[in-house]
């Protein structure tokens, strides 16, 4: 007599199976390849975003610069003025892109602290879920893994950013193909569309 196989007996995991990770049991890893492929199409998505927006914060630059040069004043008469328009068009638009950015940086963090999600990797169907109990991984270590690869990144001009985004290629001992910042949080990717789900609404 052959003991009962488990659910998802197919695929017990790359840790062991369950006595390591019950939580993972059937979840799906994800190659590493698939991984830095989802984070590069984010980057472009984000970029183009970013001079979109860029873009259009300049408008108030720009309409006071022309504003400025239509008047056609003489030389020192109403500088002062236009330097009061240029002053409070460049305020503006800075003011307009930090808050812009501070608002797609919550809206980054909700999404992975809540759903273990970001634009890459949602497009292909992964989830970042902590290894604990197969949920994602909450604000606080959202926070941190966002502040780590964003701050390291530019704090060494975007080397550190490139060893996160190939780490996934260094990882031979989970089977998870973890990322330095995932291994930090305690968290692996999961391919949900290939595997079971570990995420409980």
């Amino acid at each position: 007599m052959t003991d009962a196989q488990p659910p998802y007996a197919a695929h017990q995991g790359p840790y062991g199976g369950v006595p390591d990770h019950p939580p993972l049991q059937g979840g799906a890893p994800v190659p590493a390849g698939l991984q830095i492929g989802a984070r590069l199409l984010e980057a472009l998505i984000v970029g183009i975003a970013a001079s979109v927006l860029a873009l259009l914060a300049l408008v108030p630059f720009i309409v006071a610069i022309v504003q400025v040069s239509s008047a056609g004043q003489p030389a020192g008469v109403g500088d002062d003025g236009q330097a009061g328009a240029l002053f409070a068009a460049v305020t503006t638009t800075a003011l307009v892109i930090l808050l812009a950015w501070l608002l797609i940086a919550l809206v980054f963090v909700w999404w992975l602290a809540s759903r273990g999600k970001s634009i890459g990797t949602a497009i292909f169907g992964l989830r970042l879920v902590s290894t604990s109990d197969g949920q994602p991984i909450g604000w606080g270590k959202a926070l941190l893994w966002y502040a780590v690869v964003i701050i390291g990144s530019a704090l060494t001009g975007g080397i550190l950013g490139l060893l996160f985004l190939l780490s996934p290629l260094f990882d031979n001992e989970s089977g998870w193909n973890q990322a330095w910042q995932d291994k930090m949080v305690g968290a692996v990717l999961i391919n949900h569309r290939m595997g079971r789900d570990t995420f409980a609404r």
